[in-house]
């Protein structure tokens, strides 16, 4: 059911709490300085070529402006939820620029993937507090199918829950539906990983 519904969980999510539960993130220099001091300098006016980048689980755009916000004319930004409600939250923010970001509605699970854009196309892939919401079965999938995207050369990065963060101690026994894998009160999934998930 949590599988099946997971979109229907979030859109109620995004109607119950619209752009008000989370916080704009603006600690992206600090966590990904690749995105700002790299081979990338989009920052600057005076760059050539434009850097894209792909945020997968957008929400209501808490990343995404921060971003558009913190950078040159030289970003675009293409944005993807799959709560379809969380996506037109982005596109009627006042800051939302067609010049400089896309936001579309994308199940990324839903393989193969339906991109507005081509293989080998973009800089950087962005999966913040994204991927611990995907069933652990179709997380090695889904990345290989994200990461086709990419421009050799290019990143995915990622910011996620860590294992034992006080979040998952507070979760009560039923409320775990595999190894480190949580359903929340409202139906929404949550996974804790270690580092050693990724090496």
């Amino acid at each position: 059911m949590y599988e099946e519904e997971a979109s229907k969980f979030w859109s109620r999510f995004y109607d119950q709490h619209k752009d008000m539960f989370f916080k704009d993130r603006n600690w992206l220099a600090i966590e990904f300085p690749e995105l700002f001091y790299g081979n990338y300098h989009f920052c600057a006016e005076s760059a050539i070529e434009t850097t894209t980048v792909l945020e997968v689980g957008c929400g209501v755009g808490n990343t995404v402006f921060p971003l558009l916000d913190s950078t040159g004319s030289k970003l675009f930004v293409y944005c993807c939820d799959f709560a379809e409600n969380a996506v037109n939250l982005v596109k009627s923010n006042v800051s939302y620029d067609e010049n400089r970001c896309h936001s579309f509605v994308c199940d990324v699970t839903n393989l193969p993937l339906q991109m507005p854009f081509e293989q080998n196309s973009l800089d950087f892939i962005l999966l913040i507090f994204t991927l611990s919401a995907i069933c652990p079965s179709k997380m090695e999938a889904t990345l290989s199918a994200l990461v086709e995207y990419l421009k050799p050369g290019g990143l995915l990065l990622f910011r996620d829950y860590g294992r034992y963060d006080l979040s998952q101690v507070r979760f009560k026994s039923g409320q775990c539906i595999e190894q480190n894998f949580y359903v929340r009160g409202d139906g929404t999934r949550v996974y804790f990983f270690t580092q050693g998930k990724f090496v």
